[in-house]
């Protein structure tokens, strides 16, 4: 597996009801891409429902914001606000081989320093034949990992974990998370839509 870049856009809906929410994943799961690109199908922040993101691999880093266009187009009607993309260098995954992953998770902040993570920062790509355990103690299937490192700065990270669906989380709802402490430090937390 060759290491290539995430592209974070964060949107706000004009709305945050569950409908609006189902429409604008559908669309974004339609949108066109290009054919080297990976996205994600659109995440929604766990404690912030009009707040959304939308991932995309790619090999190389955009010269423009195109793929931002197509996203706001794809979320009819328009948002109510859109931040800068953020561009992450891919440091380091996990992929499985076997399954379909429906569901994803993604945390991300600004904080923290890279310099001092070495041993995170530096990982290097697994194996997709590599095992992960699963919550009974056996051997599963991997699922995904990636973990990107922002360009522009040293600090920050992005951390994106993919399932076949929600059940290889642990079966606590989001209230149960603890979101105080991941507001203080910064760490916006998104999953997938669910329907």
């Amino acid at each position: 597996m060759t290491l290539g870049f995430f592209v974070l856009h964060e949107l706000r809906l004009t709305t945050c009801d569950d409908s609006t929410r189902v429409l604008a994943a559908a669309r974004l799961a339609r949108m066109p891409r290009s054919e080297d690109e990976q996205v994600l199908p659109l995440l929604v922040s766990i404690d912030d429902r009009r707040a959304v993101a939308c991932v995309r691999r790619v090999p190389t880093l955009p010269e423009s914001d195109d793929a931002g266009v197509r996203i706001r187009m794809a979320l009819a009607p328009e948002p109510e606000s859109s931040a800068p993309p953020r561009y992450y260098k891919e440091r380091g995954g996990l992929t499985g081989r076997r399954g379909v992953r429906s569901y994803y998770r993604m945390a991300v902040t600004e904080s923290g320093t890279n310099e001092q993570a070495k041993v995170l920062v530096d990982m290097p790509v697994l194996s997709p034949s590599m095992p992960s355990l699963s919550r009974s103690g056996g051997t599963a299937d991997a699922g995904l990992l990636w973990i990107g490192t922002p360009i522009a700065t040293e600090t920050g990270l992005l951390v994106i974990t993919g399932h076949q669906d929600a059940s290889a989380y642990s079966d606590g709802d989001a209230p149960d998370w603890p979101l105080p402490m991941s507001r203080d430090l910064g760490v916006r937390i998104y999953e997938s839509v669910r329907p």
